[in-house]
């Protein structure tokens, strides 16, 4: 048994041995998002099945140390409370979108491909859904990587083929609950792709499945011009600061490319469980492993 799958369980029997009853999801009338919907597709088999090796994803920083692991799981559960709870209750106005949650940074190296690997993670224990991760950051595909699936064809082999089915290239995992879709390859004009019509497409397919969160690793808010782009898909935002190394102007500027919008969140990555007093999760929320300091500025982003 991996260490990921280790943890997940050592998570459910604690739930179980409490009593801890799954938290009910609202259903909402005429809320598109609401899971699970009684209009939603079948979940389709996927054509392949793929394993998440739990030892490139602790090589590489994402997974924690076991003996930590039970931090990680909790920390992660409480951000995905408050992702549930906004696609389910309706207090995001953009339909079946608010099950996209799009997770970015302004600048690159602040942990966005560790919160969208951790979020979907945590996802993947719902039990009335499933989560897909999708690698949206063509310039460094990072989560393909760390998965292993840069060889399958993706989501730019679904957006050059307008006779494509996206849910051909969509991997299912070892991980229950757990599914990916792979950047697929780079082409002259994947930009462009991300930024088309067909790409609307793309996603009304995927989101077919009512019972589906999509959790989106995207580029780096002021790096490229596709993550502005890609953000009008999702009906969240999570936004990765890393604690102070990100300075204040930067996210004041990606916040901007945001525009005026709903559903906009910011998570603090690498902060000291000292200094996360006074603070809310999934507004100010990262990993503990870390030992830098919270930015003083971070109330006033």
């Amino acid at each position: 048994m991996s260490l990921i799958e280790k943890a997940l369980q050592k998570m459910r029997a604690e739930s179980a041995a409490a009593g801890a009853a799954p938290q009910p999801k609202p259903a909402p009338a005429a809320e598109p998002a609401a899971l699970p919907g009684p209009t939603s597709a079948p979940r389709r088999t996927p054509r392949q099945t793929i394993d998440v090796d739990s030892d490139t994803l602790l090589a590489s920083g994402v997974l924690a140390p076991e003996d930590k692991q039970h931090q990680q799981v909790s920390d992660y559960r409480h951000i995905k409370r408050q992702v549930v709870s906004m696609a389910a209750s309706g207090s995001v106005s953009v339909g079946s979108a608010s099950r996209v949650i799009m997770v970015t940074s302004a600048l690159p190296g602040e942990g966005k491909t560790f919160t969208a690997l951790n979020l979907a993670l945590s996802l993947a224990l719902e039990r009335d859904s499933s989560v897909l991760l999708v690698d949206g950051d063509i310039a460094k595909p990072n989560t393909s990587r760390l998965l292993n699936i840069e060889r399958y064809p993706g989501l730019l082999d679904a957006l050059s083929d307008d006779q494509a089915d996206v849910e051909d290239f969509v991997l299912g995992t070892n991980i229950k609950g757990l599914y990916a879709l792979s950047a697929g390859k780079i082409t002259d004009t994947a930009n462009e792709f991300l930024s088309s019509a067909r790409m609307d497409t793309v996603m009304q397919q995927l989101l077919q499945d009512k019972n589906r969160y999509i959790v989106l690793d995207t580029p780096p808010l002021l790096v490229t011009t596709e993550a502005a782009a890609l953000a009008h898909h999702a009906g969240q935002v999570l936004m990765v600061v890393r604690a102070d190394s990100t300075v204040q102007r930067a996210v004041q500027d990606a916040l901007h490319l945001l525009g005026e919008r709903e559903g906009i969140s910011l998570i603090l990555n690498r902060v000291t469980q000292s200094k996360l007093e006074g603070y809310y999760y999934g507004y100010s929320y990262g990993d503990r492993y870390g030992d830098t300091p919270v930015p003083k500025a971070l109330s006033s982003f």
